[in-house]
């Protein structure tokens, strides 16, 4: 019996050569380079300036996201470039990701790709597809394939609920625990969760006349297939209203590409991890209530208008504690050490849609 430290040795004895083994570099292709191939780009987005500002602080953040709004308002085009403005992963995020892909046999390139995910299914797709398990040792899902990137889900309410509350476990946790007779695994889902839903099911709730002709009930059964628990992990709950025809059809675009606004991004997150390190985050969306509150209090002038809506009963405290999130986001955007009243603002802003999906549940 040989003793052997590594398997490189193991060949050696059996006068294998080794020599293409020896390289510990691994081969990765700049994030640029596989970039210039996603034909997706922000920019293509018009007459929704206010959307795209929300889709650059739910990226900057990492805050989760919901947008209603009527067919043909752009939601969707902004969720499916949503992924485009996250900053490039890390090579052990890559290397996870591509871990991940092989596992179902997905395509993958020669070198590492270290563009941020996107994974959109539809709205039939099975709990398994988008969960993970399968016959013998449980496969990845669409949830694990989004790790570090995007996971999309289109007409929100027509999946089914037991798919939408089955992520509640990656939301709290960041990844997914498959049991299964022949094994248990658990795979990573650190994914950021963005939804799109019509306000009714005819999708013509918002618009100011007669076309739409579901009953109340139905409008708010409609919405309430969104579980309350998923609802409450959505920091950004935004209204998206129609664009007219005039600006659909101008020559102009209306935003920044895609590559800008992932300089801010990038820029913001820096900032945020650069505060929060000392405390063990990274991400605003990530920070508890209780350090926003004590340790990273802010200005008292900068929170009057969150303090009122609290006493108001506009908000919960645990909407309060949302909208701090939000404000240091909007802060690190711009630049700012510290909150300041616009900041706090624009956050109430980007909850707005927040007590319409509540009042929903009646």
């Amino acid at each position: 019996m040989i003793s052997v430290s590594h398997l490189v040795e193991v060949l050696n004895e059996f006068g294998v050569s080794t020599k293409a083994l020896r390289s510990t570099e691994i081969v990765s292709a700049p994030a640029s380079l596989v970039r210039e191939n996603q034909s997706l780009c922000m920019s293509e987005v018009r007459g929704q300036a206010e959307a795209v500002d929300a889709a650059v602080v739910a990226a900057a953040g990492g805050h989760h996201m919901i947008m209603v709004g009527t067919p043909g308002s752009g939601k969707t085009m902004i969720a499916q470039r949503m992924h485009t403005l996250l900053p490039d992963l890390s090579q052990d995020e890559a290397i996870e990701l591509a871990a991940m892909r092989s596992l179902v046999n997905r395509p993958s390139f020669d070198t590492l790709d270290y563009a941020a995910p996107l994974e959109a299914p539809h709205h039939s797709a099975s709990m398994v597809s988008v969960i993970g398990g399968g016959s013998g040792v449980p496969k990845p899902g669409l949830a694990s394939l989004a790790s570090h990137g995007v996971l999309f889900l289109d007409e929100a309410p027509e999946f089914s609920t037991v798919t939408i509350d089955a992520l509640r476990q990656p939301l709290e946790s960041g990844d997914i625990t498959l049991s299964r007779a022949t094994a248990t695994v658990q795979y990573p889902a650190k994914f950021q969760l963005v939804l799109a839903a019509n306000p009714c099911p005819c999708g013509k709730g918002q618009i100011k006349t007669d076309a739409c002709q579901c009953a109340e009930r139905i409008k708010a059964r409609y919405l309430a297939k969104i579980s309350g628990p998923i609802l409450d992990r959505l920091d950004i709950q935004l209204s998206v209203r129609p664009v007219s025809p005039s600006v659909l059809t101008a020559g102009s675009t209306s935003v920044e590409t895609s590559q800008q606004l992932r300089s801010k991004v990038t820029a913001a997150r820096q900032r945020a991890s650069t505060r929060l390190g000392a405390h063990g985050f990274r991400l605003n969306a990530h920070v508890p209530g209780s350090v926003l509150r004590k340790v990273l209090r802010i200005n008292s002038s900068s929170t009057k208008i969150l303090d009122e809506a609290l006493q108001r009963g506009r908000i919960s405290m645990r909407g309060y504690d949302k909208c701090l999130r939000l404000a240091w986001t909007n802060a690190d955007l711009a630049g700012r050490n510290e909150p300041n009243s616009s900041d706090v603002a624009k956050a109430l802003w980007l909850r707005g849609v927040a007590s319409q999906l509540m009042l929903s549940r009646g």
